[in-house]
């Protein structure tokens, strides 16, 4: 095989390996609204952060609000993905902590 060929090869083979790194790490898990919703009710601001990540937003005004982009999908609606999600956080009276009480798909 000549040089160039070679070069023209491995510049070629670089740029695959290239876009699937970046094609991976774009990719976060996305959830089915129910799956979504099972995952996160109920739980501590912490153990959200553990399950999903940091949220794209949080409103510490009361209630508390953390919206998380394009996490969820719609199954009932042909998988169509939800632009955003919101959860909503309270006081758990029996804890003390905030935790998530309701759930808004948009």
């Amino acid at each position: 095989m000549k040089a160039l060929e070679k070069g023209v090869l491995f510049r070629a083979f670089g740029a695959v390996l290239l876009l699937a790194v970046f094609g991976i790490a774009g990719c976060g898990k996305s959830y089915s609204r129910n799956e979504f919703s099972q995952l996160v009710m109920h739980k501590t601001e912490a153990e959200v952060k553990s399950a999903l990540g940091e949220p794209a937003w949080i409103n510490e005004g009361k209630p508390v609000t953390w919206i998380y982009h394009r996490k969820t999908f719609d199954a009932a609606n042909q998988n169509k993905e939800d632009d955003k999600v919101s959860l909503i956080f309270a006081p758990d009276v029996p804890t003390g902590q905030d935790k998530v009480i309701d759930v808004k798909f948009d």
